[in-house]
């Protein structure tokens, strides 16, 4: 755990050190969010329609950190599969470490996915950024609950058991700029552990560990990978400061110190699975034509 609180708190301290820096929230990756940016819908998950397919593609530069050539090879796989029949969206993270980069993208059904990523015309595109990539791997996800920040229940020391009631027809809708969190936590199978396991942690975390009233919260949508190796978390903050500051209080660290297990069973080598937490900031968003 050490390791994982130096981790991101060094990403904290990155963050007023890139503000020079193209990569930094402000300016944007994939050419700023500026004025003229300002028009772009917002990426929505919507938990009452959800899509066919979910994906998590996490990709990792292997330089010492992402460069404009790279930047600009994500740029065109993305455009490239947001191209293909049946995509419905998609959002670009970049790392506040200016390393790593997550696209989590939807499609409307399997088969159109699995059309578009057997589409030739693809593999030479997506073959440039797998070259420069340390880390190059895709995951398909269920979106199982979202829980959403209700103003009803601020101040409320006691909102009873299990998770708040999220507000009315409330969806989740990620804009440019904004800080998700993403959880990636990897189940033991070597030590014989199941993803139920985990999911029933991971649950029992978001449950009982209330942030309704952290600065700046707004949502957070619990994954569950369909291979059986992970779960992923997008914890959807306003921005990246007060994501990475509340990351550094006791607002998050229950859930990523035994999932509230008392310690006995949770997060670790002997436990369901470990856990990964790093700091995004949404750098850009398409739209299929659905």
């Amino acid at each position: 755990m050490k390791k994982l609180f130096f981790s991101v708190l060094l990403s904290l301290l990155t963050i007023t050190a890139s503000q020079a820096q193209p990569l930094n929230p402000g300016g944007g990756m994939f050419g700023g969010h500026g004025q003229f940016r300002l028009g772009v819908k917002p990426f929505v998950l919507d938990p009452t329609d959800y899509p066919g397919v979910s994906h998590f593609l996490f990709l990792e530069t292997k330089a010492k950190q992402l460069t404009k050539d790279y930047a600009s090879k994500v740029n065109r796989f993305v455009n490239a599969i947001a191209a293909q029949p049946g995509f419905r969206a998609c959002m670009t993270l970049v790392d506040v470490d200016a390393k790593r980069i997550v696209v989590y993208y939807q499609f409307e059904t399997e088969d159109q996915y699995n059309t578009a990523r057997q589409n030739e015309a693809v593999f030479p595109i997506a073959g440039a950024v797998r070259n420069d990539s340390a880390r190059f791997e895709v995951f398909a996800s269920r979106p199982l609950e979202q829980i959403a920040f209700n103003p009803d229940l601020v101040g409320n020391p006691n909102p009873g058991a299990g998770a708040p009631p999220n507000p009315p027809g409330y969806y989740a809708k990620f804009r440019i700029g904004e800080g998700v969190g993403i959880n990636e936590a990897l189940v033991n199978l070597d030590k014989g552990r199941t993803q139920a396991e985990l999911t029933e942690l991971m649950h029992k975390a978001g449950q009982v560990n209330d942030i309704n009233n952290a600065p700046g919260y707004k949502d957070f949508t619990f994954h569950e990978g369909l291979d059986g190796s992970r779960n992923m978390n997008l914890i959807h903050w306003k921005d990246v400061k007060t994501l990475a500051a509340a990351s550094l209080s006791n607002l998050l660290q229950p859930l990523m110190n035994n999932g509230l297990s008392g310690g006995h069973d949770g997060w670790g080598p002997d436990g369901p699975g470990t856990i990964h937490l790093h700091i995004y900031h949404v750098a850009d968003i398409k739209h299929g034509t659905k």
